[in-house]
């Protein structure tokens, strides 16, 4: 009786804060869609103001920003409802002071025709929304007038905003439970998402609420972006809830709940396949081109000078850009490492075998190194380096968590951070394969520590020799295995007098078959160097490239400039959650805290830190096995809260990730260092575009597997693209087969 007397007043508390949040929602973000505004030329109108030159100041008045509008520009505004009718207010100016006919649209809809004064004015129109879709007013000049900028500038535009006049019709704010951002659906998600995982029944109502205080003290701040920050109300709630849900629903199904390895490891392999199915993108282009001329200028002109393979590159507008100046011996520089082209050189030999039986049997294929089959399956060896090194993480996780909670981790440092982009959208660049490696590598060093013993040295060694062959920078993470040969020497000095021989003695031999089997390994470098260079070891980018500059420390956690925190969420938790192993082990913990740290302090102040473009900090992902073993301890002290937790924090980094990442590759987020360094905090969280959810369809209709399944279905029967797939499956069934064996050995 005392438990219903206590839980019925929390319930009814919960529940009046669940209806007075979800009320004041409602009324908030009508509020909110009545008086929109946007301040043209700041960061906030990024994703709204489409077809506009860049943002300008005035040099009358700094305060002043504005674009210059084109013959044909837009203004994104989000919906006023069905049949609302407002005022639409633009503060603009012509160009050179001269009077200016300008044309204002909604849609199909003909706002009027104004005369532009000199100087910058406020004009008002009245438009009546015809649907709930989102308002796009366009604005168009007058043909018969030229600016005599040479942009053909119509009008510049200083601001714009937009007034509902009221509405008394009843009901009408029901209408905001089906129009975006969807902010009173978002609490409603929000609240059964604290249902779902048993919490305290007060948080129920509690969370909504302290949800819709926060955003109402961020709008505060940001007022343009008040319907922008409302959508991430409603994103988190949905991320929440259907990862909750999908949870609750593998465990109600005991054959698929992953809790031995070999369901886990089926599970890795069965969302690879399907990663692959709908992602994968067969691209060399950039960086990727130096790695991989080293394997077409081996196999098709047998050595090692660049010159022609670079000007034959297809589908260069400029093939003479990418031709680097000679070095003493006459070779051409080589900025890159020679082991991605080691590593994909299997599947380039099929993909050379596959042309040359095809040449053969009469088909008119090029055995050039640049036909699609050789880019294709050349990336696809970096496809499959995300499977080890999803394979091989889960195993470095399993030491200390259980298997569903190091198959989430390893699956949230992979879709939620950069490493899906450098596996199957970018494969051409090393930095998959390097994070593959690495995660070899301190598997590796973990078994060592577990059992030393000569073999295990080998071991290292052979895989410290893969991972610097393949990323040179990796030798920084060396630091390992010297805290094991420290930690064994002064356990070997505390020994009797006849074990310590014996034991310092096995150590050096280990020691010594290490740095042997890593030298063998790292040579091909060194020989690619030497007939380069004329050195066996030597910095390719000048000694310029490796000398401290400014610390970035601070810009690579957490600036708009591929910082950690705002492209790779997974890695920045990951990294630092890797403190939480302290309690279990703690000199593994300084060990392997000590190298990652090195290596991050590194790059923090190389010139270069932010790696000139690309996803993300695309030299951080040889990080990614330290970080999923910071993940998976996270997780596992999460689930200690509550079983389903750990799948919160995994869906809202998964989900932003890629949708992150979505935005990349359509270009709704700038891809060069000049203009990335643009993007301020405000660009890159309050765009339009944050939640491109309108292009995942078509993101996805990019991917090359199913590109080929449409040609085939349309085209019919096609020899290459057959022979690819089955290499394709050859080879990741012979990696799944070599990783159970391996990984699974004592």
């Amino acid at each position: 009786m005392r438990a219903t007397r206590i839980t019925a007043p929390r319930t009814i508390i919960s529940a009046l804060l669940l209806l007075i949040a979800f009320g004041a929602s409602v009324y908030w973000q009508a509020q909110g869609r009545a008086h929109q505004q946007l301040d043209i030329g700041s960061a906030s109108d990024d994703g709204a103001a489409l077809n506009f030159h860049e943002p300008e100041t005035s040099t009358a008045s700094p305060s002043l920003t504005f674009r210059w509008s084109k013959d044909a520009s837009e203004l994104r505004l989000w919906t006023l409802g069905r049949d609302a009718t407002a005022i639409v207010t633009l503060r603009m100016f012509p160009p050179e002071d001269e009077p200016r006919r300008v044309t204002l649209s909604a849609g199909d809809q003909s706002l009027g025709t104004l005369t532009l004064a000199p100087g910058a004015r406020v004009y008002r129109a009245m438009l009546r929304s015809p649907s709930d879709q989102e308002l796009a007013i366009g604005i168009a000049g007058d043909g018969e007038v030229r600016s005599k900028d040479s942009r053909g500038v119509v009008i510049g535009l200083d601001r714009i905003a937009i007034d509902r006049l009221p509405n008394a019709r009843p009901f009408e704010l029901l209408r905001e439970l089906w129009l975006a951002p969807l902010l009173p659906v978002g609490l409603l998600l929000l609240a059964l998402a604290v249902l779902l995982l048993g919490l305290p029944r007060l948080l129920i109502g509690a969370i909504p609420a302290l949800a819709l205080a926060a955003l109402a003290l961020l709008a505060a701040l940001l007022p343009e972006a008040r319907l922008r920050l409302a959508s991430y109300v409603f994103a988190i709630g949905l991320l929440s809830l259907v990862a909750l849900a999908l949870l609750m629903l593998l465990r109600r199904l005991p054959r698929l709940w992953p809790n031995t390895d070999r369901r886990a490891f089926n599970w890795l392999l069965i969302l690879f396949v399907v990663t692959v199915v709908l992602a994968f993108t067969p691209t060399i282009k950039s960086d990727g081109m130096g790695y991989y001329v080293y394997l077409r200028s081996l196999t098709i002109d047998g050595d090692l000078n660049f010159g022609n393979d670079y000007r034959g590159w297809p589908d260069q507008q400029n093939p003479d850009q990418h031709v680097t100046p000679q070095t003493a011996t006459g070779y051409y520089v080589n900025y890159f490492s020679i082991g991605p082209a080691l590593l994909w050189s299997p599947l380039y030999g099929a993909a050379h075998a596959i042309v040359l039986v095809g040449r053969a049997l009469g088909q008119p294929w090029q055995a050039d190194g640049y036909a699609p089959i050789y880019f294709v399956l050349t990336t696809f060896g970096s496809a499959l380096a995300g499977l080890v090194l999803l394979l091989v993480g889960y195993r470095i996780c399993r030491r200390w968590v259980a298997p569903p909670i190091a198959l989430l981790a390893v699956l949230t440092a992979f879709f939620g951070s950069n490493l899906l982009y450098y596996t199957l959208r970018e494969g051409g660049f090393a930095h998959g394969l390097s994070a593959a490696t690495a995660a070899v590598y301190v598997l590796a060093w973990l078994r060592l520590e577990e059992r030393p013993s000569v073999r295990r040295w080998a071991a290292l060694g052979a895989a410290a020799g893969l991972m610097l062959v393949t990323y040179w920078v990796a030798g920084l993470v060396l630091l390992l295995p010297v805290f094991t040969f420290a930690r064994l020497l002064l356990a070997a000095l505390r020994t009797t007098r006849e074990q310590r021989g014996r034991e310092i003695a096995k150590l050096l031999i280990g020691g010594a078959v290490a740095a042997v089997l890593l030298v063998l390994f790292f040579s091909p470098q060194m020989i690619a160097w030497k007939l380069i260079y004329g050195a066996f070891l030597t910095v390719p980018q000048g000694s310029g490239f490796i000398t401290p500059q400014t610390f970035k420390g601070v810009d690579m956690l957490f600036a708009p400039l591929h910082g950690l925190l705002p492209w790779t969420p997974a890695l920045f938790v990951g990294g630092f959650s890797l403190v939480l192993l302290w309690r279990r082990n703690r000199y593994l913990t300084v060990a392997l805290v000590t190298a990652l740290a090195a290596y991050f302090l590194y790059n923090a102040w190389l010139p270069d830190w932010h790696g000139s473009g690309a996803f993300g900090l695309r030299r951080l992902t040889l990080l990614a096995p330290w970080c999923m073993l910071g993940l998976a301890l996270l997780f596992d002290a999460l689930r200690r809260w509550h079983t389903l937790l750990p799948a919160v924090p995994a869906a809202l980094m998964i989900g932003w990730s890629t949708l992150v990442l979505i935005r990349y590759d359509l270009d709704l987020i700038p891809h060069s260092i000049g203009e990335l360094r643009k993007l301020s905090p405000a660009g890159f969280y309050l765009s339009r575009e944050i939640f491109p959810l309108w292009a995942v369809h078509g993101w996805i209709n990019n991917s090359y597997i199913l590109h080929q399944v449409r040609d085939l279905s349309t085209l019919g029967w096609n020899g290459q693209p057959i022979a690819i797939m089955i290499v394709m499956i050859a080879a990741t069934w012979a990696i799944m087969t070599v990783a159970r064996r391996v990984t699974s050995a004592p």
